[in-house]
């Protein structure tokens, strides 16, 4: 601690604070002290004496410089900490969880990809470890809480792990790996497609308006992380119902139906219902990347709103 002492401005009444900054004995309590040993101090038991006829004043200053001591020092052990403790904590769920997308990598981008045999052992592995077992998916209540809060390295290794491959892969591949090979969601689609023998056909005039349900439903997943109200973006996704013990009747809802969907129309949810696969369909590269697209319009459209609602709010 600095050897001098200064009483900054007070809104209490003079002459109580002249007498307070004047009285040399109240301020040698303080001086040469660390905040170490201020910090350690507990109001209650300092019996430190009052300034003569500022008692009640200067008793309240001794209190507000041992908490104070005491909430800096806490702070810094905090960052200390956490500056401590590694990136991410690896623990043996993560190490499963690279080992699948390392499968889903080997299938996706190499001429693997056509062995159905290690194509159908990705999947049940997919369904069974990620989706039944971890209930690991990106979903747009967790990128609107990661935006909000933080990522949380410490305690979500795997899920940062699938985001790396769901929003890099895209960047410099024309593979959106994520939802063709990693999703637990997509990868139940895959299996139900062809099993019944009744397809349904989407016109050509439906298919357009179906095709709006995801970007409408970003946009509102847009609004609420941005806006912060209250409402649970998991009911409009399905991910949430693979955690089947404690998951609400929205998201089991939207999941049964997409999957049911899904034994008419391939892929029903995927084509005409997940924001999040319309997301990173925004980052996929492809042959026509330098045109302007339909999705380019979308895109726009919602980076535009969300200036909007930030603006506005």
């Amino acid at each position: 601690m600095h050897q001098h002492w200064r009483l900054a401005q007070s809104f209490d009444n003079e002459p109580y604070v002249s007498y307070i900054r004047e009285d040399e004995y109240f301020a040698s309590l303080f001086l040469n002290k660390t905040l170490l040993e201020l910090a350690a101090v507990d109001p209650m038991d300092s019996q430190i004496e009052g300034v003569s006829g500022a008692t009640m004043t200067s008793m309240a200053v001794a209190e507000e410089i041992f908490l104070t001591a005491k909430e800096f020092v806490d702070e810094e052990t905090a960052v200390a900490d956490r500056q401590s403790q590694p990136l991410l904590n690896w623990t043996m769920r993560d190490a499963g969880t690279a080992a699948i997308i390392f499968l889903a990598l080997i299938v996706g981008l190499t001429r693997l990809r056509g062995n159905k045999y290690l194509r159908f052992t990705l999947q049940l592995s997919l369904i069974v470890y990620l989706g039944l077992i971890n209930g690991d998916m990106i979903s747009q209540a967790m990128i609107a809480g990661w935006a909000r809060s933080g990522i949380p390295w410490q305690k979500a290794g795997g899920l940062f792990m699938l985001s790396l491959a769901a929003f890099v892969l895209p960047l410099f591949s024309k593979h959106n790996l994520y939802c063709s090979h990693i999703c637990p969601h997509g990868a139940i689609q895959q299996l139900v497609k062809n099993r019944l023998p009744w397809r349904i056909k989407i016109g050509r005039h439906l298919k357009p308006v179906l095709g709006a349900i995801p970007a409408i439903l970003l946009g509102w997943c847009m609004l609420i992380a941005i806006t912060n109200w209250g409402f649970s973006l998991v009911d409009i996704e399905p991910f949430d119902a693979w955690i089947f013990r404690v998951a609400g009747w929205a998201t089991i809802t939207v999941a049964v139906a997409g999957l049911i969907a899904s034994l008419f129309v391939p892929m029903a949810y995927y084509r005409f219902g997940c924001p999040t696969g319309m997301l990173l369909g925004f980052l996929r590269l492809n042959a026509r990347s330098d045109r302007w697209l339909q999705r380019d319009s979308m895109a726009s459209v919602l980076v535009a709103l969300a200036f909007g609602i930030w603006f506005l709010a």
